[in-house]
């Protein structure tokens, strides 16, 4: 569990998004099933440089982490950003920097909001990686070399959402140049909906994504539809789509 910030711009981010994000290490939403507020367990931001996504991440918490308050002066000018925030369902992962989102392989960086309870026959071919891990290996199976990553994937989501026991599998995943966002959630469970939240907010230069509004201005900021898969430019143009899957209760 976690929270997610995403942003595409042509302009300069302002020091204080970051550091209302990183304040949601705090006050960041949690179920109220969980007696342990916060999301306390890592952070992490991958930035486009040069052309190419990197990543600087930690196992401490972002609100009091110096790296952290070192790192968003610097990427402040980035035009895709992409930052994650954790509270671990593992406790053997809690405080891992290792096991902070996003996660980066062959060009992309992926961050995950939920989980993914896999079936055991999918775990074995995946040894030694969380859950968020392994969605993010489907879908680079899926959209290696494809033409329309897009359409790869829905197909995606659609097979983890029909087949695996999930909370939620809201991600951002970008390689600098296609920024993608999903909203998904179990409604099964009545303490989603409002956990799995996942905003939209367009400007004239730039798009933000969070899991939860990081400026004051909460109006201007849209609820992402549950099942909405959104593909952002950069040059702003969205593409967005509806994902209506059978789902079958495990």
């Amino acid at each position: 569990m976690c929270r997610l910030l995403g942003i595409v711009s042509k302009v300069e981010t302002e020091s204080r998004i970051f550091e209302n994000f990183a304040q949601q290490c705090l006050t960041g939403c949690v179920k109220p099933s969980h007696t342990e507020p916060g999301h306390m367990d890592g952070w992490g931001l991958g930035f486009l440089k040069d052309g190419r996504m990197e990543l600087v991440k930690s196992g401490k918490d972002a609100r009091s982490d110096e790296l952290y308050k070192k790192t968003y002066p610097l990427i402040s000018k980035s035009g895709v950003i992409l930052g994650h925030i954790r509270k671990a369902t593992d406790p053997k992962t809690k405080g891992v920097a290792q096991y902070a989102h996003p996660f980066a392989k062959e060009g992309w960086v992926f961050a995950h909001n939920g989980s993914v309870f896999w079936k055991e026959e999918t775990k074995r071919d995946f040894p030694n990686l969380i859950d968020s891990q392994i969605v993010l290996e489907l879908i680079l199976s899926k959209i290696r070399g494809a033409a329309n990553i897009f359409d790869k994937i829905c197909e995606v989501a659609q097979e983890i959402i029909e087949k695996e026991r999930i909370s939620g599998l809201n991600f951002l995943l970008t390689n600098g140049k296609d920024f993608i966002c999903y909203r998904f959630f179990d409604d099964g469970d009545p303490e989603n909906q409002g956990y799995y939240t996942l905003y939209k907010k367009q400007e004239k230069n730039r798009i933000m994504i969070a899991s939860e509004p990081v400026d004051q201005d909460k109006t201007s900021w849209q609820l992402i539809q549950p099942g909405e898969l959104c593909l952002i430019s950069p040059e702003l143009e969205v593409q967005t789509r509806i994902l209506n899957f059978q789902r079958v209760r495990q």
